[in-house]
């Protein structure tokens, strides 16, 4: 019987200030290198056949293991101990940073991938989510070891943290085994809150990346609300209505009619208003100007008329599937879970699947007309360079 530890820390990008983009990133990098603590390492679970790993994102990073039951003391130890006894020399931080830098490169080769951080740098003039996870190049090249120890020291502790454990443990062993790993770990006062609050758009923006590239993409975005407000399920909802299968909306007019090749949308669960994208591969002789006006299009007329529990059905359904099969297993459970506790409000993991259930067409209908207006849009394109 296998368990699923995750800890996940009320850091990411978001929390990072001026000069400093990419640390929370950089963090979960050094959080597998060497510490002043006794006892089992990361290195030695890895040697047992642990399946580990550990992200980055806007809101939050968070380290899982996944190991038979019996090393869940051992599991619960290494993370005891890399949150606070984790070293920090340039010895080690040296090489990471090359990594990091590495890891930069790949992505800044890759269009749809520069394109999306010209969006969100577009999109957000203050609020946290205006940079993407790995930072800025600048910021990577120059901040100190020193930097990412004070960094460390401001967010990585007990109280900031959130332990899920997930699989078949009895209640008081689970509870001993806890308090045995963190309970002579200090508490400190933790700051995780924000003051750079987005004003509220007022117009269309756009972002134009220029590559030597014959890939045409299209994004257009707009300002979404955060993962716990209750109009979220009913947007993913929308997005999903207006653009997954042949029968929607959006595919209609812009595939059949040989405008785009693929058409696809997401929103992501936050913990502040973030974007809902549509994302567009336009065709060799298509305009950007031509894709937007179908677009537009397509909106005005979807947002005269309610769509029938019929229509909706299959994309409910659609989404309730893969919210289970991101439920199958204690891997999926406990990094599942992670996202939740990220966004704000981890009791949503036991009331979305009924939330999502109850989304309808009136629900559709409202959101699409309040957030998928053009003076909430930032718009992306990518134009070949010549």
């Amino acid at each position: 019987m296998t368990v699923t530890t995750s800890i996940v820390y009320n850091v990411g990008s978001r929390h990072e200030r001026t000069g400093e983009t990419g640390l929370a990133h950089m963090l979960e990098h050094m959080l597998f290198k060497p510490t002043s603590g006794t006892g089992v390492k990361w290195k030695d679970l890895e040697n047992k056949g642990a399946h580990l790993n550990a992200t980055t994102w806007l809101d939050r990073t968070l380290y899982y293991f996944t190991l038979p039951r019996e090393y869940l003391g051992d599991m619960l130890h290494v993370e005891a101990d890399r949150m606070r006894n984790t070293l920090f020399t340039d010895k080690e931080f040296a090489p990471e940073r090359t990594n990091v830098l590495s890891e930069y490169e790949i992505q800044n080769s890759t269009p749809e991938e520069v394109l999306a951080w010209h969006i969100i740098g577009a999109a957000f003039e203050n609020h946290g989510y205006h940079h993407d996870t790995i930072g800025f190049r600048h910021d990577i090249e120059n901040y100190s070891v020193n930097d990412l120890k004070s960094f460390y020291d401001r967010h990585y502790w007990p109280n900031n943290a959130t332990l899920i454990v997930a699989g078949d443990i009895p209640e008081r062993t689970l509870s001993e085994v806890v308090i045995g790993a963190f309970k002579d770990l200090p508490s400190h006062e933790v700051d995780t809150s924000t003051t750079r609050i987005e004003a509220p758009q007022e117009g269309v923006r756009r972002a134009t990346l220029v590559r030597n590239t014959p890939l045409r993409a299209y994004t257009i975005t707009w300002k979404a609300p955060a993962f716990t407000h209750p109009d979220w399920a009913p947007l993913m909802l929308a997005l999903n209505y207006l653009s997954d299968g042949e029968t929607s909306p959006l595919y209609k007019a812009l595939i059949e009619t040989h405008m785009a090749t693929d058409v696809g949308a997401h929103i992501y669960p936050t913990h502040d208003p973030y974007l809902a994208y549509l994302t567009i591969r336009a065709t060799e002789k298509t305009r950007y100007e031509t894709i937007e006006k179908t677009i537009l299009k397509v909106l005005e007329s979807e947002t005269r008329r309610q769509p029938t529990e019929k229509v909706l059905a299959p994309h409910r359904e659609s989404a309730l599937a893969q919210e289970a099969k991101e439920r199958d297993g204690s891997r999926a459970v406990a990094l599942t879970l992670s996202e939740y506790v990220a966004s704000g409000d981890w009791k949503r993991y036991v009331t979305f699947e009924n939330e999502l259930g109850a989304v309808t067409g009136a629900d559709v209908l409202r959101v699409m007309r309040e957030y998928l207006v053009i003076d909430r849009a930032t718009i992306g394109t990518i134009e070949h360079k010549k």
